[in-house]
């Protein structure tokens, strides 16, 4: 298995794309437990340095692959190249990764929807109000899985450099929250829960003062559901060392 892409590529075209595909799907680590994402980054790399018109088509085909598993690999590389090259592309080409963006947000593969969050970390990692203005269009009509997909890559410490930054991901947080059922009910909804359970505890390790502002006004709300999500990121490890803001919450928790 190798973890970066050999020496015989520079960059990716029509003519090469056969032979680009053969190495990542038989380098992919699938099927199997976990998916060669030394090899993926790598791949996103190279492909946003040296960007040749031909080379955004045969990602977006990639992209759109169907449920197979040849092209699980394919779907996921691609989507994260498209990230990694979004900045550097025309307008209407955007658009298009956009659009590839959002329907894989809501793929039924799990390993292609988190690919998407990786796809948009490299925008974030790029151009921060970039990625914001895109998920701030998204979330007034998002579905669970997209909205999922937003949190999953806000969830990234390197870009929650300041309080601002980490107040956007709290509104979008509040967002999905005031978005949740009563109950868990289907699959996009136990995803979404997931994803709720863990990124606050990410947003409030990177600014506490305003994560855990917020987690009290949550925890006032009194909803059952929203009090279990606020219990599974007050005991993640990240968040150990502020014992004392988190006995404040629980005591809410308990009294709501």
């Amino acid at each position: 298995m190798q973890k970066t892409m050999p020496e015989w590529y520079t960059h990716l075209e029509e003519s090469n794309a056969t032979d680009v595909a053969r190495f990542l799907t038989s380098n992919s680590c699938l099927p199997g437990p976990r998916a060669n994402l030394e090899l993926l980054y790598s791949f996103a790399h190279m492909s946003s340095s040296d960007i040749r018109p031909g080379s955004l088509q045969v990602l977006c085909q990639w992209a759109d692959c169907e449920d197979t598993s040849a092209s699980e690999f394919l779907s996921m590389a691609a989507l994260s190249a498209l990230g990694a090259c979004y900045v550097h592309c025309s307008s209407d080409k955007q658009l298009q990764v956009l659009s590839l963006l959002k329907k894989r947000a809501s793929d039924p593969r799990w390993r292609v929807r988190e690919a998407v969050a990786m796809a948009f970390q490299h925008i974030l990692e790029a151009h921060f109000e970039t990625a914001q203005l895109i998920f701030s269009e998204w979330l007034p009509r998002a579905t669970q899985l997209e909205m999922r997909a937003v949190l999953a890559a806000l969830a990234h410490p390197a870009v929650l450099t300041d309080e601002k930054r980490v107040t956007f991901c709290m509104q979008v947080t509040e967002t999905a929250l005031a978005a949740l059922p009563d109950r868990v009910r289907g699959e996009d909804v136990r995803v979404l829960v997931q994803a709720l359970s863990y990124v606050i505890s990410v947003f409030c390790a990177s600014s506490p003062r305003i994560g855990f502002n917020y987690m009290r006004k949550w925890a006032e709300t009194g909803r059952p559901l929203v009090s279990r999500i606020l219990l599974k990121n007050l005991g993640k490890a990240r968040l150990k060392q502020y014992a004392c803001e988190i006995r404040q919450i629980q005591n809410i928790l308990r009294t709501h």
